[in-house]
């Protein structure tokens, strides 16, 4: 079933486009604008910014324009799981685009492997945290998930990742250890799993009718 909610968050076609202009951004800062290195601070606005792009598929637990809810909600399946795997492909996604991004930004710029620490502990610390907030936004507020309301959820989210990235800024500021990053990330991970899952499903059961009528 991941798989299968990984191919559909595929076929949207913002999806695949978003990473594309970053890469050229990040190449173009290197070879055009002539900035000779990129200090693993200021790496952190590409993935704020990519955060930003795919914000909608974070606060979404359905497609609008896919009529998402009216193909599952009818269906006898437990919510608790379609939300699950629906998450899991989000993360599943946004982690290719920070081994992409990644990749790119030690290549181009020469910066060491162990970099990579750094940005993953950055990705971590927003993903659980952002994923939660999606789920409890796009079920306890059905009309959300309406097209009507996409410059909304682009708001949402650039002001969901800023306030998302201050533990993250806290932490390296004055302790510049990523591995405690990591572990605020588990513990964001475990509060996700295991509080905003079983929460998500059973909002989802409660305003199943409202959904089916917004969206």
């Amino acid at each position: 079933m991941l798989k299968f909610y990984f191919k559909i968050l595929l076929r949207y076609r913002n999806v695949i486009v978003v990473p594309l202009p970053l890469v050229v951004l990040i190449i173009m800062a290197r070879y055009i604008m002539s900035v000779q290195d990129l200090p693993i601070r200021t790496t952190i606005f590409f993935f704020m910014f990519l955060l930003f792009s795919t914000g909608d598929i974070f606060l979404t637990i359905f497609d609008a324009s896919c009529e998402e809810s009216k193909k599952y909600l009818p269906y006898p399946v437990e919510y608790y799981y379609l939300i699950l795997y629906k998450n899991l492909a989000v993360i599943l996604v946004t982690a290719i685009y920070l081994v992409l991004l990644s990749s790119v930004i030690i290549y181009v710029f020469n910066q060491p492997l162990n970099t990579i620490i750094t940005y993953s502990a950055y990705y971590f610390s927003i993903v659980f945290p952002f994923i939660t907030v999606g789920n409890l936004l796009s079920s306890g507020i059905p009309k959300i998930n309406s097209n009507n309301y996409t410059i909304l959820r682009m708001v949402l989210s650039s002001i969901t990742v800023s306030v998302l990235s201050v533990p993250f800024g806290i932490i390296m500021l004055f302790l510049d250890n990523a591995y405690i990053v990591l572990i605020y990330s588990l513990f964001a991970a475990l509060i996700w799993y295991y509080l905003s899952i079983p929460l998500t499903a059973k909002m989802l059961s409660n305003n199943y009718y409202k959904l089916v009528e917004i969206i």
